[in-house]
């Protein structure tokens, strides 16, 4: 069953596209068209029965704030309070010794070692 904040409370659907107000001696029906647009209800509502159209508004604005106070309640996350700090994780990554380093060539020598045949050069 639908709230009082939905239209689906004031209306309800007979066929594939076709809507009947449920309101008292109201014979009003239409053809939503492809769309399903729910504009036509509301502006039926509003015009033929601003009473119904008033009790709408109201249970919508206490649902669309009952849903904001509800985003606003809810504990905001905090990444720095997940996570330890960075100065208390030990490094793993692994270092390169010196030797390794002073033995692997530097780019501009690497560029000079070998023709553009892909032969060695003489150094």
């Amino acid at each position: 069953m639908s709230n009082n904040d939905s239209w689906w409370f004031y209306f309800e659907r007979l066929e594939n596209s076709l809507v009947r107000c449920k309101a008292e001696d109201c014979k009003w029906v239409r053809d939503q068209g492809v769309t399903k647009s729910t504009t036509t209800l509301k502006h039926h509502l509003s015009t033929k029965h601003p009473d119904l159209y008033k009790i709408y508004q109201e249970a919508k604005l206490k649902k669309d704030a009952k849903i904001k106070k509800a985003a606003e309640s809810q504990p905001k996350l905090s990444f720095k309070r997940a996570t330890k700090e960075i100065e208390d994780i030990p490094s793993t990554s692994a270092k390169r010794p010196q030797s390794v380093l002073d033995e692997q060539p530097k780019i501009t020598q690497a560029f000079t070692e070998w023709t553009q045949k892909g032969e060695k050069c003489q150094i």
